[in-house]
């Protein structure tokens, strides 16, 4: 994590998703979800997990 970015207001709120899990990110253009926007940060690539994959759906 990075405390000092100033991205993380309450550490209490931060959720670690388990590996391969699947998840919906709200931006903060989502209505309803203004100033609530994720962040997201992925760990290194490694020989154990070489590749990723990201889909982005924008229905703006």
């Amino acid at each position: 994590m990075d405390e000092h970015s100033g991205l993380i207001l309450d550490p209490d709120a931060v959720h670690i998703m388990p590996t391969y899990a699947v998840g919906l990110l709200k931006g903060n253009a989502w209505e309803g979800n203004e100033q609530h926007g994720a962040v997201h940060r992925s760990p290194q690539a490694n020989q154990a997990l070489p590749r990723r994959l990201l889909l982005t759906l924008d229905f703006g």
